[in-house]
């Protein structure tokens, strides 16, 4: 063998192999007590894990739970109120045209103003001079007095009875006959002289001197002195009803409203108290919008308001303190509209503790998140009803 050979030989052989000591784990004790400590903590964690939820987790489970909410009945007053929009619509104007002029006694040959007496916004009531035209005088009468020709000394008919009612309306000494007399003639000679205007010829009524006009017609304008009056130039032009403010109302809106109540108007520039004239049939346009009632208020002599201007009408009314219910208690099937109380007798077991008893309400009124209802004997004042659903 060679000598090489030998020598390798001689060291890989056990009996020649140096001995290795391998060296020692420090600190033995500490690496098991961390390793402990480990597994406990693990445990720990598991254990916090089941126990212990999200906060968003909490908060859903929260709100799966039915909330029971509840309210007390309470006596309170609620006054019902509403706003509609209401529009301006103008009254009805009317011209005023002169009898007396051409081919009359008066021996006109035409129809000029000779003197001016109304203004604009004068109201006209029987027994006001209206104006002169060709010298005579225009005086006004009550519609529905028929006159229609020249009444003299011994003139009888229906049409001198009516005069001689206007004359006694009018605090002057007629009486009432049918037949014109000297006490007829003297009456209207002092309607004359009242009103500072030249008399007829004695014994003579002339018709064509009195122009019948509605009472309490307000004058729009008139015709000033020298204007040539024609049936296109009046002497004047008077406004027999007055504006008006329309507004559409639904059913509910216009059954809390009466002809004469009270309400409010609010534009843009005033405000002011007024009062309904009128509640309308109940209509549906053709195209199904807007159903309901027209109301009409009437506008204040102090209200600014201009057609093209919107109005607001409110009401506040008025009303006694009775049992009333939060609005979002009321319920409705078949039967009506209905609260719910907690069921007492149910409530003293287990299995009705979520019971409720329904009671059936007339409500009145709502307003304000309150709804009045009819006195009933199922629901005193301080029960209890449900506003969670």
């Amino acid at each position: 063998m060679p000598k090489n050979l030998e020598t390798v030989t001689a060291f890989l052989t056990p009996e020649s192999a140096p001995a290795v000591a391998l060296p020692a784990i420090a600190n033995a004790r500490r690496l098991v007590v961390f390793f402990v400590v480990l597994v406990i903590v693990a445990a720990l964690a598991f254990v916090a894990g089941i126990f212990v939820r999200a906060p968003q987790q909490s908060a859903l489970d929260v709100v799966s739970e039915q909330l029971e909410v509840t309210y007390s009945v309470e006596e309170r007053v609620v006054a019902p109120g509403i706003l509609l929009a209401g529009r301006v619509i103008p009254g009805e104007t009317r011209n005023l045209t002169a009898e007396t002029g051409v081919g009359d006694a008066s021996g006109a040959e035409r129809q000029i103003v000779t003197q001016r007496v109304l203004a604009p916004g004068d109201v006209i009531t029987p027994g006001t001079l209206l104006g002169e035209v060709s010298g005579r005088p225009q005086i006004s009468i009550p519609e529905g007095v028929p006159l229609y020709r020249d009444l003299v000394d011994g003139s009888t008919g229906s049409d001198v009875s009516a005069l001689q009612t206007v004359l006694q309306e009018l605090g002057l000494a007629a009486s009432v006959t049918g037949e014109v007399g000297p006490r007829t003639l003297a009456a209207v000679g002092d309607l004359y002289e009242r009103l500072d205007a030249t008399p007829p010829a004695s014994g003579t009524i002339p018709w064509k001197e009195f122009l019948p006009v509605p009472s309490g017609a307000v004058v729009v304008n008139s015709a000033a002195v020298g204007t040539v009056l024609s049936p296109e130039v009046p002497l004047a032009t008077i406004k027999v009803s007055p504006d008006v403010i329309v507004m559409r109302a639904n059913v509910l809106e216009a059954d809390q409203l009466s002809e004469g109540q009270t309400v409010q108007l609010s534009s843009s520039s005033s405000t002011a108290e007024s009062t309904v004239l009128r509640i309308g049939d109940f209509t549906t346009p053709e195209d199904g919008s807007g159903a309901g009632r027209d109301i009409t208020v009437a506008i204040p002599t102090d209200f600014v308001v201009a057609e093209s201007i919107p109005i607001t009408v409110s009401i506040d009314g008025v009303a006694e303190a009775g049992p009333a219910v939060p609005v979002l208690s009321l319920r409705q099937d078949d039967n009506g509209t209905y609260v719910e109380l907690p069921n007492a007798s149910a409530n003293n077991t287990d299995s009705g503790a979520n019971e409720r008893e329904k009671v059936y309400v007339a409500v009145t009124v709502q307003a304000e998140g309150w709804a009045a209802i009819e006195p009933n004997d199922s629901l005193a004042i301080g029960d209890k009803v449900y506003v969670s659903p």
